[in-house]
């Protein structure tokens, strides 16, 4: 299929033009220019600030360079990693504080999961704070000067769902809920965390693992 270049002050057929407008509703279709409409890249937008389209619908969308929201409510995944060994640990680096507001941590499997930023051992040096559930029954209590966090307790079965406000400049607060459970009881803790530094910025995240199968996911967002 080829498009036909028009040429002013000559007439056509409607057949020797008809591949033209094929182009928009078979195969693929690409943005196009010039004189001839060649394929274009980076040039045309979708849209306008003013003028938006509603919905997308889509099987898959690869994007080159970043993806922005007006309300910032965009997470995007930038990396998970599954435990292969027994006693493990993983490093996400790259990560950037002064322009992630939040991180967004899951993590799910069995016997001890443990977060550390940038590798401080005193990562928790103003305390935490949490309130429990154990078989239906409350308790809380607080801590300070802890070196990690743990997302899952030794000798359990679990899923946390931990959130990090980031942002460089500001103190830097860790919100973390857990569910996990063993053979004599099932408990849910909700913790929080600060720490005490808006001068650090965020640069990586270190986990501790214990178990093959154990899983992490980090999700950021500006």
């Amino acid at each position: 299929m080829s498009l036909t270049t028009f040429v002013h002050s000559t007439t056509a057929r409607a057949e020797e033009v008809q591949s033209n407008f094929e182009f928009v509703g078979i195969g693929d279709l690409l943005p196009r220019g010039g004189s001839s409409l060649e394929p274009t890249t980076e040039v045309y937008d979708l849209g306008s600030d003013s003028y938006k389209w509603n919905n997308l619908f889509c099987g898959n969308v690869d994007i080159v360079n970043s993806v922005s929201t007006v309300d910032n409510t965009l997470w995007v995944l930038i990396g998970e990693h599954t435990c292969q060994t027994n006693t493990a640990t993983v490093e996400f680096t790259g990560l950037n504080g002064d322009e992630d507001e939040e991180y967004l941590i899951y993590a799910y499997g069995v016997d001890s999961v443990t977060i550390q930023m940038n590798t401080i051992t005193s990562f928790f040096t103003n305390g935490s704070q949490y309130i429990e559930w154990s078989n239906g029954v409350p308790n809380a209590s607080r801590g300070s000067g802890l070196g990690a966090l743990n997302l899952i307790s030794a000798n359990r079965r679990g899923f946390s769902r931990t959130l990090i406000k980031a942002k460089t400049g500001n103190d830097i607060l860790v919100l973390s809920n857990r569910t996990q459970e063993n053979a004599s009881a099932i408990t849910s803790r909700n913790s929080a965390v600060i720490y005490a530094n808006n001068t650090t910025t965020v640069t990586t995240l270190k986990f501790g693992m214990k178990q093959t199968g154990t899983t992490i996911k980090i999700w950021s967002r500006q």
